[in-house]
């Protein structure tokens, strides 16, 4: 039985140490529930069930449909798979352990894992071999994943670790004498502790099993000292994993049906269509009766006048609320109706009658169900001042869209300053504190650390203190170096460019790159202050903009200007009565523009109203009135990419220009290339030798733009070669560029008049391994002797290895290739190189037709106006003239 169980723990070894094999299926997702979402108006459905976090599958698609047979999917989660590892870890390995895995099976739930030590003689119990601590996809050869519930942990028994100590450093602390004993108490001092393990600790660890589940008396140590196991492997081949949670996916669809019954499955995805489905299990969607409002205040101010009214609702279909008021004269009367988003109501001119009497706020749902509040009253109380409203509120139709959205703009422009030091913080000069030394490390409490001058029994954790040292809290040395971060608080409407920055009296500085960080370097110590101002599109500061910070180095290491602590809720409506408008959004203070995109779709003639509310934190609020209407409207042209047609304009006057000329037969001047004009000593060599010429295409494949223009000056080596009367060698690295380089080189022979000369075999396929293709490339030139190598395409970690081999031959080398990175080899192995858009402009330098290189010459041109308007800009800029600045600055949206 002993060889036995050897033999198969070798087997298990080997199969997690040396590689995976087929991947056994994932066991699909179970569901756990589908229930009605509660308090809706019966389109929602919740659906869970439980996923593990080591499971391959890695998309969940959810499937819906009235029956079985007619299922769609109607929405998709995907996770993050664990990292993936063949071999385990060997301190993982407990096979020597003696412990023994048996799963109990707990009904419709997660099949639990229990532990047994020693061999019980259960048939049912696996011996572990390993244990997993981190969660991973494992090696899934022949190990057979199968998921469980439980919670074990792996406790360190290891003798170093156990008799280790551990260091502590408090920054911001120093030893103070109370009543009540010593403790370290916030100073600017920093302590150093050596401490070593309680007696408890101690004990826990010397006499705890390896493996242990949860026990409440010491489960603070199992987790400070242990570490928690992921996952078993047993000698039977089976990896139990124990890490799940339950997630869920919320289905609200408007076309769900009250009271239809649906079907629902999940299909998971653990590869490129390779999926396991769920169970089916089916609901039918209730309309409920919606959530009674739950009123959170309801406060009168006798001195403003005013009353406010809050409450919250969980529902996602309220309607509307309704406030009514209970008198006793005339019994229920609604005083007020607002849209089902709003958590807020204002009452002002009460008389004395209606501040005493009752309220009750009712909700209804969009299904018309209706659900009330307890009745309540006004309660006297204070309410404080309401928040500023920011100026210039507007609605406007967004700019360069087609109808889908309107853009609110509102306030004026503000900047917001901050900085911090880049400084190292120097290391702490400690000194021997012998006042803590022997005493014990009792924790924090409310901000203190609590010193006992001897450990309370062996209940507790506290640890005693071998060594103690202090120091003074470091401080940075000086320069300093400061990075200054802005915010910039705008609109479309501020027509806002850079900002400029001030260094107590130094020269200002315009940060140009305008991303929001701008470092000060060597700064001495003192005070000091920031300035900084936003600045139009024409780089004139705005005064209004204007913003402060004062700090003092190096006491003041960071710090910032102070946001408003309000926060902004938009509403929109298509009425101009407020109370019928729902919210959209909240944004916080910072806030200047929202661009609410109404729909992806052109939308129809509808108007839309919004207003503004701003909330304080206090509780009050203040409305702004309702602008609008405004109707979206298409754009014909994008506004914000005039600079583009500009520029598209004059390339296409020059391109006309030059192919104009070039259909009349003029000729164009191109600088030789010194590759290409030496294309035919190269075939003259070959010639004289009596041998063959190499071409090599590289390794991008016909769709890269390189290996065309390879392509076509193979065209012309070609037919060269065929009046040569020369073997031209072509091995392909890809099937499809081999068939297309066989039409070349068979249409330049027929061409050159020599169809008789062309060998199918010398262009042919040799392999899609990089390497393998390097070493038979090689192996030809060294065998064929070849004259001439050509090196034209792109090409990577092989261009070295192809270069030198074809030099030690003695063959003249051209190469060509846009792949930066390999130019520096070809350049020193190889006679000629053509670099980077040299290669494309070879053909039309080969074929000298004034078409192609007319539009080598539209492309220069081009060139050059781009970079002439680059340097005017560039001085522009630097003289304060952003116009032209602001004409190239392209909206992308």
């Amino acid at each position: 039985m002993g060889l036995k169980r050897l033999f198969v723990l070798l087997i298990l070894v080997a199969i997690i140490s040396f590689g995976c094999g087929k991947k056994n299926p994932p066991e699909p997702p179970k569901i756990t529930s589908i229930r009605d979402m509660p308090a809706d108006n019966g389109q929602g459905v919740i659906l869970s069930w439980f996923r593990f976090n080591a499971s391959p599958l890695a998309k969940y698609e959810i499937w819906r449909g009235e029956s079985i047979e007619k299922m769609k999917k109607v929405g998709v989660k995907n996770y993050q798979l664990a990292p993936e590892e063949k071999v385990i870890d060997s301190s993982n390995y407990v096979g020597d352990l003696g412990y023994y895995l048996v799963v109990k099976q707990n009904g419709d739930k997660i099949p639990k894992v229990e532990i047994l030590k020693g061999n019980t003689g259960n048939p049912e119990a696996e011996k572990i071999v390993w244990v997993e601590t981190k969660v991973v996809l494992g090696c899934a050869g022949n190990l057979k994943d199968k998921y469980v519930d439980g919670e074990f942990y792996r406790i360190r028994k290891d003798k170093g670790f156990i008799e280790s100590r551990s260091v502590v450093e408090l920054k911001g602390y120093a030893p103070i004498n109370q009543e009540n004993g010593l403790i370290l108490a916030p100073d600017n001092k920093v302590i150093r502790l050596t401490l070593e393990k309680s007696p408890r600790v101690l004990e826990f660890l010397r006499n705890a099993e390896p493996i242990q589940a949860p026990d409440p008396a010491t489960l603070e140590l199992q987790k400070e000292y242990g570490t928690r196991i992921t996952a078993f492997i047993t000698d039977a081949g089976v990896r139990y994993s124990m890490i799940w949670l339950e997630d869920q996916y919320v289905d609200v669809d408007t076309t769900l049906k009250p009271k239809t019954r649906y079907y629902y499955k999940i299909r998971a995805y653990y590869g490129y269509r390779k999926f396991v489905e769920s169970d089916t299990v089916s609901i039918v969607p209730v309309d409920d009766e919606p959530t009674p409002p739950a009123i959170t205040g309801a406060i009168y101010d006798s001195a403003k006048g005013e009353a406010i009214i809050s409450w919250n609702s969980p529902d996602s279909d309220i309607k509307n609320f309704r406030l009514v008021r209970i008198s006793d004269n005339s019994g229920e009367e609604k005083i007020a109706e607002v849209g089902g988003s709003w958590t807020q109501l204002k009452l002002s001119g009460l008389k004395d009658n209606e501040v005493r009497a009752k309220y009750r706020l009712v909700s209804t749902d969009r299904g018309g169900k209706e659900a009330q509040s307890d009745t309540f009253r006004l309660t006297a109380g204070k309410i404080p001042d309401p928040p500023p409203l920011p100026e210039n509120f507007t609605a406007k139709d967004m700019p360069n869209d087609n109808a889908t959205g309107i853009v609110l703009r509102w306030g004026h422009p503000r900047l917001s300053l901050g900085y911090t030091s880049l400084n190292i913080m120097p290391a702490p000069k400690y000194s021997k504190l012998a006042l803590l030394e022997g005493k014990f490390f009792a924790g924090e409490r409310e901000g203190k650390y609590q010193i006992l001058p001897s450990g309370i029994k062996d209940s507790t954790n506290y640890q005693k203190i071998v060594s103690a040292e202090i120091a003074d809290m470091p401080k940075p040395e000086e320069p300093f170096d400061i990075l200054v971060t802005y915010e910039k608080q705008t609109n479309g409407d501020d027509n806002v460019g850079f900002v400029k920055l001030q260094l107590d009296s130094l020269k200002p500085v315009v940060d140009f790159t305008d991303d929001g960080r701008y470092v000060f370097n060597g700064i001495s110590k003192g005070k000091h202050t920031i300035t900084g101002w936003i600045l139009t599109r024409s780089g004139n500061a705005i005064e209004e903009t204007k913003t402060t910070l004062t700090f003092t180095l190096p006491e003041e290491l960071e710090g910032g200007t102070e946001s408003e602590p309000y926060i902004i809720e938009l509403y929109r409506g298509q009425s101009a009565n407020t109370s019928n408008l729902e919210k959209i959004i909240t944004l916080p203070a910072t806030f200047h523009e929202y661009q609410d995109k109404i729909s992806t779709k052109p939308v129809d003639d509808s108007t839309y109203y919004y207003f503004m509310r701003v909330v304080n934190p206090e509780g009050n609020f203040a409305d702004t009135k309702p602008v609008g209407p405004v109707q979206p409207k298409e754009n014909l042209f994008h506004r914000g990419k005039i600079s583009v047609l500009v520029m598209l304009g004059i390339f296409f006057v020059i391109a006309i220009y030059f192919l104009l000329h070039a259909q009349k037969g003029r000729t164009f001047y191109i600088r030789p290339i010194a590759g290409i004009s030496h294309v035919d000593e190269a075939l003259g060599r070959a010639t004289e030798m009596g041998r063959p010429i190499l071409y090599v295409l590289g390794l991008d494949g016909i769709p890269a733009i390189n290996t065309l223009a390879g392509i076509t000056i193979l065209g012309r080596v070609a037919r060269k070669a065929a009046e040569y009367q020369l073997r031209v060698l072509v091995p392909a690295y890809d099937p499809l560029t081999m068939l297309v380089a066989q039409e070349t080189v068979r249409s330049s022979f027929t061409d050159a008049g020599r169809p008789d000369l062309f060998n199918e075999g010398d262009v042919f396929f040799v392999t899609d391994s990089q390497f393998a293709y390097a070493a038979a490339v090689s192996g030809i030139m060294v065998r064929e002797k070849t004259a001439t190598n050509f090196y034209m395409g792109g090409f990577y970690a092989e261009s070295l290895l192809l270069a030198e081999a074809g030099a030690s031959t003695g063959a003249i080398q051209i190469a060509g290739t846009d792949a930066m990175t390999q130019l520096p080899f070809f350049i020193t192995t190889c006679d000629y190189t053509l670099m980077g858009e040299e290669l494309y402009a070879a053909s039309a330098y080969l074929s000298q037709d004034p078409a192609q290189i007319a539009s080598l010459k539209i492309q220069d041109l081009n060139k050059f106006v781009i970079m002439v308007i680059m340097l005017a800009g560039i001085i522009m800029i630097s003289f304060g003239w952003h116009w032209l600045y602001n004409f190239f600055l392209v909206q992308l949206q």
